[in-house]
């Protein structure tokens, strides 16, 4: 059975709302940072209450720090899968990293493990439950005239602390909303988006 994998992106209490589902046990969080050219990975788990982190250095590839993180969390996600103590993965994306693609990169981007896994996206062994979104309330406005206002009903919006929670009406006809699925590819051919980032077609680990 394949390990369920919850994204948390977007901005505001994205820590707060990582630090609610660990709670839930056989729950292990996945998030990175940054310190000059080093990609920092922390893995954060609870154990008898306590809260234990662990922490890895990435070296920057490419000069791209958005492949670098996509690269070692298709790899790691696949590791994680064979503890048997991890019930479910919650992943948290930094601030700019757009959800769909890594989305797409653990469904469709082959990764080369090592002896022991056979090769093929982190989807063998994973599936993506859901992607939740955090808003910051107190930043965050739909400007008259966006892209957003013109596609869609004007948002609800329930100001917390620091998040908010968004309820959109039923688009308009002809309106189309795409999700994250783990499902099997649509029919109707994608919009090309050139080439993956970094030029990859397949990702192995370093020597």
């Amino acid at each position: 059975m394949r390990t369920p994998v919850l994204l948390v992106a977007g901005q505001g209490a994205r820590t707060e709302v990582v630090d609610l589902l660990l709670r839930t046990p056989g729950t292990l969080a996945v998030g990175y940072g940054t310190d000059g050219h080093v990609v920092l990975r922390n893995v954060t788990e609870m154990r008898d209450e306590k809260r234990l982190i662990s922490q890895w250095p990435i070296e920057l590839a490419g000069g791209c720090v958005t492949c670098t993180i996509r690269n070692d969390l298709l790899i790691l996600l696949r590791r994680l899968h064979r503890r048997e103590d991890v019930q479910r993965i919650v992943v948290e994306l930094m601030d700019w990293i757009d959800p769909e693609p890594i989305c797409t990169a653990i469904n469709e981007l082959p990764v080369v493990v090592g002896p022991g896994y056979i090769d093929g996206p982190a989807g063998r062994d994973v599936v993506i439950s859901g992607v939740l979104t955090t808003v910051d309330a107190g930043r965050w406005k739909l400007k008259p005239g966006s892209c957003l206002s013109q596609t869609r009903a004007p948002a609800i919006a329930t100001p917390t602390a620091s998040t908010a929670e968004i309820r959109f009406p039923i688009p308009r006809a002809g309106i189309s909303r795409t999700a994250c699925t783990a499902g099997p590819r649509s029919s109707t051919p994608p919009r090309s988006r050139g080439p993956t980032a970094g030029g990859a077609d397949s990702i192995r680990t370093a020597p």
